[in-house]
């Protein structure tokens, strides 16, 4: 019975640990991977490599244009695209797509408070992430 109860809880640690279910939360402002994500100004930064952003969470203050630093540290395409929500293929912000090596400043234009997502246009399903507006 002991084992039982060990592996139960283990079980329910580990589903904690990624996120519980899918590595989504209701907290918006934890990323898809469960990484907290906070406002820490009008600039962020975000870098491709091995066909995956280094960060599951970006978040910047509302109403306000940001800077976001893109750095592609591989020789494919890719890209940052802002979009209403997971599902959605209207996007709010498009950056244009680079081959890297090479970094870009994208300014994003002043967006309303939400928890928007992002993604690579080139390779949707493997690169995203949430996007934070606070």
């Amino acid at each position: 019975m002991t084992k039982t109860v060990l592996l139960a809880m283990a079980v329910g640690l580990t589903a904690v640990a990624c996120g519980g279910s899918g590595g989504r939360s209701d907290d918006p402002t934890i990323g898809a991977a469960g990484a907290t994500c906070t406002v820490s100004g009008s600039q962020v930064s975000i870098s491709a490599d091995n066909l995956k952003y280094n960060k599951p969470c970006l978040a910047v203050p509302a109403n306000q244009e940001v800077t976001l630093n893109f750095d592609n540290k591989e020789g494919l395409p890719h890209n940052v695209v802002i979009l209403k929500d997971a599902d959605s293929s209207d996007s709010l912000f498009s950056g244009d797509i680079i081959t890297g090596p090479k970094e870009v400043a994208y300014q994003v234009k002043a967006l309303p408070p939400g928890t928007y997502r992002f993604r690579c246009s080139v390779h949707p399903t493997q690169m995203k992430g949430t996007f934070i507006v606070q």
